[in-house]
């Protein structure tokens, strides 16, 4: 009888660890999809990357759900990734990933990351409760800055560390770029989630009264 119990208790220590096994290869698959295609976003170059360099890079970074689809002559390329996995089991608020490059007229006009913590309203409803914007465009032809531009805060709450914005244009140069895109990926997988943007981009934020 001691001994069946035994199994029982081993075999159930097994299930467990396998469990929690797969969940965490599940989580930090996609975090390490979000990082390797944030790093090819980082080496685009407006007005220069066209749709051909950038599917050889997908390539070389083994992205194949990161494909470009084009309509006339805009292409663009997205890769869209969450939490689910830990989200369900109740560790994290759900968060989502949603990282993008836009092509027109055969070269790259645009590079958008989005990263969203939800929260839940009085009735119970899940909405964007936190955030990081990064936007790089060369929509604006007359600006040409080599620095980022950060902002913290709503526009009706200033201070308030849970949503920030990071702005570039086209001459933005290739450290800035590298700052501005190194999103924490361990968003996706942490315990409790990631509820400031000093946490969700400590390169450019940690430390600094925006």
């Amino acid at each position: 009888m001691k001994r069946t119990s035994k199994n029982l208790v081993i075999s159930a220590s097994i299930v467990g660890v396998l469990a929690i096994t797969c969940l965490y290869v599940v989580a930090t698959s996609k975090q390490r999809d979000l990082g390797r295609f944030l790093r090819r976003l980082s080496a685009v170059e407006l007005g220069k990357t066209t749709p051909e360099q950038w599917k050889k890079d997908l390539n070389r970074a083994s992205l194949p759900n990161a494909v470009v689809h084009c309509q006339g002559n805009s292409c663009g390329s997205e890769l869209r990734v969450d939490n689910q996995f830990v989200h369900k089991l109740r560790l994290a608020p759900l968060t989502i990933a949603d990282a993008s490059v836009a092509f027109q007229d055969g070269v790259a006009s645009e590079v958008y990351v989005i990263l969203e913590v939800e929260g839940v309203d009085k009735v119970g409803q899940q909405y964007p409760n936190k955030g990081l914007v990064i936007r790089e465009t060369s929509e604006k032809p007359n600006s040409c800055q080599q620095e980022y531009r950060a902002q913290v805060g709503k526009g009706y709450s200033p201070g308030d560390r849970s949503w920030g914005t990071i702005a570039m244009d086209r001459c933005v140069s290739a450290a800035d770029r590298s700052k501005a895109l190194a999103l924490n990926v361990g968003c996706l997988s942490k315990i409790g989630g990631c509820k400031t943007i000093d946490q969700m981009n400590p390169t450019v934020f940690a430390g600094k009264n925006q």
